[in-house]
């Protein structure tokens, strides 16, 4: 899609029916993105974008949606959906995909592996800390 396009606006907003479900729908749509890359709706002009947006159909049939979890694509489909069933803010954070302990588990692991990468680095002589820097600032 091109820059400014409007694939996060919810179709209620179309038609100046703006409520606290549309922001849930633009952050089911980044949080589409951010799981998978790209935009739940695309077209090759603003007009089939938009026809894109009330249509409402997502695809999650792509490799990128392969080892996604189905609580996630759950919660993306109830974000993303007919403003009348769609989830309110609260019932959004509330969901079990959104629990913080899962965050957790999974940051907590990641801190400790970079934490160990990073020690490991400080460990190096100059020389080849600076080689290392020269190759990851080159690529």
């Amino acid at each position: 899609t091109k820059a400014g396009t409007p694939f996060y606006i919810a179709p209620e907003v179309l038609t100046g029916n703006y409520n606290e479900k549309c922001d849930v729908w633009s952050a089911g749509v980044i949080l589409y993105i951010l799981l998978c890359g790209y935009p739940p709706f695309y077209g090759e002009s603003n007009k089939q974008i938009l026809d894109a947006v009330k249509q409402g159909k997502l695809d999650f049939s792509s490799a990128e949606w392969k080892d996604k979890s189905k609580e996630s694509i759950e919660i993306i489909k109830k974000m993303i959906c007919d403003q009348h069933i769609r989830l309110f803010t609260d019932q959004v954070l509330n969901d079990p995909w959104m629990s913080m302990s899962k965050i957790k588990v999974v940051f907590n692991e990641k801190i400790k592996i970079l934490y160990h990468n990073i020690k490991k680095f400080a460990k190096l002589d100059k020389l080849r800390k600076l080689v290392l820097y020269f190759i990851c600032r080159n690529l």
